[in-house]
């Protein structure tokens, strides 16, 4: 069930743009990588915040993915980045884990470092569990796991 779900996530539009790939997962711990490119970079030759950002929402994304069954879903409610030091280039590595699931609210904790190790960011976020069943019948969406 993981490795279904995880696979429908690799495949999404906005991870295949930022070119995310997930190493090391497990239910509520994940491990993600991403190799830096020119399109990551603002005009100072850094990593853009936003791209920070949005490893560590996915990193925990995916660690909150690891526990849902096939009628749930989820989406971020909340999330903080603090921001420790700039990255150029190279590689990022984001692991997450969670530090809690309730029955509709998960806490996860991500910190991104360089391949040297160095600390780029820690973050948090919080994400809501949605029941897709009953979510779906008011958006019209639905998580289809059985046809990846």
């Amino acid at each position: 069930m993981i490795a279904k779900r995880l696979k429908q996530v690799e495949s999404g539009p906005y991870w295949q743009l930022l070119g995310m790939k997930i190493v090391e997962a497990q239910e509520g711990k994940v491990k993600l990588e991403l190799e830096l490119k020119e399109e990551h970079m603002q005009i100072y030759g850094v990593v853009h915040g936003g791209v920070l950002a949005s490893l560590v929402d996915s990193a925990v994304g995916v660690a909150v993915q690891s526990t849902l069954s096939d009628l749930e879903g989820s989406t971020t409610t909340n999330l903080q980045i603090m921001y420790a030091r700039p990255a150029k280039a190279g590689r990022l590595i984001a692991e997450a884990e969670l530090i809690r699931r309730g029955k509709t609210i998960v806490f996860g904790d991500c910190r991104v470092s360089d391949a040297s190790g160095e600390l780029i960011v820690h973050g948090n976020a919080t994400y809501m569990i949605l029941d897709l069943q009953r979510w779906s019948k008011d958006k019209a969406v639905r998580l289809e796991l059985d046809k990846s």
